[in-house]
């Protein structure tokens, strides 16, 4: 996949796109392979930080900050921020 990233037609085309990752750096990713007149896909960005959406999904199932605290602390979920228990 990577050798992909490197040649001259997926550029040309507008299948290689750069970001830039807070912890993997600058990235380039393979956009979409099909182009369709009627339905054109469309780059949406890079991928959520892993545990990004931990804390909001924890929350619409009903933990509280100190539980979701708790889990932290004991390194059973990864979120993107820690959340400070009150």
């Amino acid at each position: 996949m990577q050798s992909i990233l490197h040649e001259a037609w997926p550029r040309a085309r507008g299948r290689v796109f750069e970001y830039q990752n807070s912890l993997s750096g600058h990235i380039k990713v393979f956009g979409l392979v099909t182009q369709l007149e009627d339905t054109p896909g469309s780059d949406k960005g890079p991928a959520a930080a892993l545990g990004r959406h931990t804390d909001e999904i924890l929350r619409e199932l009903g933990y509280g900050d100190a539980q979701i605290a708790d889990m932290q602390g004991e390194k059973a979920i990864l979120a993107a921020e820690p959340v400070q228990s009150s």
